[in-house]
């Protein structure tokens, strides 16, 4: 494959490279929450205390990018549940006490009715997508093609908000 989409987390590349999607990490609950109490903002002591919705990428269950900040970080959640997908998580916090952290696009875009999101109580990394290719490919017209293509796509996904 001539290219690929890869995250900011990794190291300096010298591989050419254009900015595609930028996202942060933000607290969603239940508006009805009885832990939250309808706050709009939510401390560290009662994050860690909640029970927390979790979801896991892959044949290993490897927690997104916030979920392994945390853990580096020495962060223990009190998880309940993990599941598959992030597309999940609005529906399932519908009616729990759970929380969970999620991408605010993904809040905005499945706009779940009674799913709040809001600042999370700890400093969490930005996702900032990259699109990455080898520089032979640089002037290649056809890839050139592709590249504008991908762009055009990751535009339209950032200006939806």
């Amino acid at each position: 494959m001539p290219f690929s989409i890869l995250r900011s987390c990794i190291p300096r590349s010298e591989f050419p490279s254009e900015p595609q999607i930028f996202d942060r990490w933000l607290c969603a609950a239940d508006c009805d929450n009885k832990l939250i109490g309808g706050e709009k903002t939510l401390s560290l002591e009662k994050f860690l205390a909640a029970p927390f919705l979790a979801y896991g990428i892959g044949m290993d269950r490897q927690f997104n990018l916030a979920g392994q900040h945390l853990a580096r970080a020495g962060v223990n959640r009190k998880i309940a549940a993990t599941v598959e997908s992030f597309v999940l998580v609005p529906f399932l916090l519908r009616g729990t006490n759970l929380i969970s952290l999620v991408l605010e696009r993904a809040i905005q875009k499945l706009a779940v009715p009674g799913i709040a999101g809001f600042e999370p109580p700890l400093s969490l990394p930005d996702i900032h997508e990259r699109m990455f290719w080898h520089p032979r490919h640089t002037s290649d017209q056809a890839h050139i093609w592709l590249r504008n293509r991908i762009s055009e796509a990751a535009a339209s996904i950032a200006r939806v908000e």
